[in-house]
């Protein structure tokens, strides 16, 4: 499945869904663009589309995308999700 508006694969990297939480895939084959992390992020941080798009001076519309995007390369259903997957991958991140 493509995007209708920009083309880009819709299908999750790993080729089917994974079962929530315990095999979400933090492998490098499941790769965000830099601007869908950083929506990700202000997602975990509790803000609207709006919000997200003032912060980012996009277009809601465009952070829509961006989530939903994210959403089908992640394998999850929700920006609830988004969020926890999130916060789960910053926990799981090497100190630096």
């Amino acid at each position: 499945m493509t995007c209708a508006r920009c083309g880009q694969s819709l299908e999750p990297q790993t080729g089917k869904r994974p079962a929530w939480p315990g095999s979400l895939d933090f492998s490098p084959g499941v790769r965000l663009t830099a601007r869908e992390l950083e929506v990700a992020r202000l997602v975990a941080q509790g803000l609207a589309n709006k919000e997200i798009a003032a912060a980012l001076r996009i277009s809601p519309g465009t952070v829509k995308l961006h989530i939903k995007h994210s959403l089908f390369k992640v394998g999850l259903e929700n920006r609830v999700q988004l969020a926890l997957w999130w916060v789960w991958r910053e926990l799981r991140a090497p100190a630096a």
